[in-house]
């Protein structure tokens, strides 16, 4: 056997070793954690099928040689979850070194070819990088949302965080983020996520800030999204519901009679509002009034606010007699 060739094979023996580097992330239906061959072999098939909704024409050959290869590193730097902070500061370093070992298995000609591969997809500029990345978002996602989001409760990651590394989707496909972001917002309204951390948290509510709020549809949008920021640790949907009333009494000089308003319908509502906001802006708008410095209105809507979370304990209007 020529060295050539048995550099080449010594190389198709170590790549094995992907089989043994296992995820965060589990298989489909509840199953064992993924290992790092199968989610490149996953993206792979993804970048073949879903090439046509890449913002750019790829080169679709080496699209999926790039999704084949990116994780070989992790043969001897491990997996590096993509919300740990900590292994993320080194994870550069110990990749680099892997990177080094491993492809100086092969003849220097390939060695060369594949490391300008691997560092392609890391720099993130070319469109088949850039749609390479697209699947290597995408394929873990598709797999946490099949198993309820298991992962991201299991690591306590909040939307935002999710949202952060999702983003970049855009770059490669602004079709399969459309995607994403729908699965993001019904996993949210199912409850599959923390709510925003502090550090994301000025951001966050800048942006809720600056959107319109001139019609009743604009203003319960904004609503919506100040449900999903959650700022404050307890209080947030009695909170909220006055911050909407004085929104609404600014605007359209009305504001919502909560009294009319059923518990269990609400709160159903606002649960599916992340995802389709048709059923809280419907319950809403009928218990629109322009009553807006009566105080019994404004009292019962206090004491409703409270019913929703469970606290029935006093009544304004008995309070208000004693």
């Amino acid at each position: 056997m020529d060295e050539r060739l048995k550099q080449q094979l010594e190389f198709v023996l170590e790549i094995d070793k992907e089989k043994n580097i296992f995820r965060q992330t589990h298989l489909s239906g509840q199953g064992r954690n993924e290992n790092d061959a199968e989610h490149a072999w996953h993206m792979a098939i993804m970048a073949y099928l879903l090439r046509e909704y890449s913002n750019e024409p790829v080169d679709i050959g080496r699209g999926m040689l790039m999704c084949l290869i990116h994780d070989i590193v992790e043969i001897d730097a491990g997996d590096t979850y993509a919300y740990d902070a900590d292994g993320l500061k080194t994870q550069k370093a110990r990749e680099d070194a892997a990177k080094e070992r491993i492809f100086s298995l092969l003849p220097e000609d390939q060695k060369q070819e594949l490391v300008r591969i691997v560092d392609e997809f890391e720099a993130f500029q070319t469109p088949e990088a850039k749609f390479a990345r697209a699947m290597d978002n995408l394929q873990p996602l598709l797999l946490n949302d099949s198993n309820d989001g298991g992962d991201w409760k299991e690591h306590e990651v909040n939307a935002e965080k999710v949202y952060g590394r999702q983003r970049k989707t855009k770059r490669g496909s602004e079709k399969l983020f459309e995607v994403t972001d729908q699965i993001l917002k019904e996993n949210i309204a199912k409850g599959n996520f923390r709510f925003a951390s502090s550090m994301y948290l000025e951001d966050v509510l800048n942006k809720i800030d600056n959107m319109p709020q001139k019609n009743f549809d604009d203003i319960i949008k904004k609503y919506v999204e100040m449900n999903i920021a959650h700022p404050f640790r307890e209080g947030n949907g009695r909170s909220t519901r006055i911050w909407l009333d004085l929104i609404l009494k600014k605007e359209l000089n009305k504001v919502i009679d909560w009294s009319k308003i059923n518990k269990e319908d609400y709160l159903l509502a606002m649960e599916r509002s992340p995802v389709r906001d048709l059923e809280i802006r419907l319950l809403l708008q009928d218990a629109l009034t322009n009553k807006i410095n009566d105080r019994q209105v404004f009292m019962k809507g206090l004491d409703t606010s409270y019913e929703y979370e469970g606290y029935n304990t006093y009544c304004t209007e008995k309070l208000g007699n004693n």
